[in-house]
């Protein structure tokens, strides 16, 4: 007989971490940083709350799918129109759940500012 473990450890992932996102804007998607899932012998589900998910490169989906080992996961949620205001996405990953949020700036930048020109004809 061949020793098999169906215990914990091949269907819970090792605990992952999402980086302070950078460059956010309003309206906006902002992604994280890309994930690698380990830990897990088996396919586990993978579902989304308040954002969208991608897998290996794929089109974001809220849609509850299956990851396995070695998968890479990209998070996704869309800014708020309003100074300092958070959005969050909760990604749950075979049990463990990390949340991903972004907050938008306290003014709008960028695009919002205008330069006034003056054409003056001799």
């Amino acid at each position: 007989m061949i020793p098999f473990d169906l215990g914990w450890s091949s269907f819970t992932p090792t605990p992952f971490t999402f980086d302070p996102p950078t460059g956010i804007t309003f309206n906006g998607p902002v992604r994280s940083n890309p994930i690698t899932v380990a830990g897990i012998v088996n396919p586990v589900t993978i579902s989304v709350t308040g954002g969208a998910y991608s897998i290996n490169g794929g089109a974001y989906t809220s849609t509850a799918g299956t990851v396995q080992s070695g998968d890479v996961v990209i998070a996704q949620v869309v800014t708020a129109g309003s100074p300092v205001t958070q959005s969050c996405a909760s990604l749950d990953i075979g049990g463990v759940t990390r949340q991903f949020c972004a907050t938008t700036p306290t003014a709008s930048t960028g695009n919002a500012k205008k330069i006034i020109l003056e054409l003056i004809d001799d």
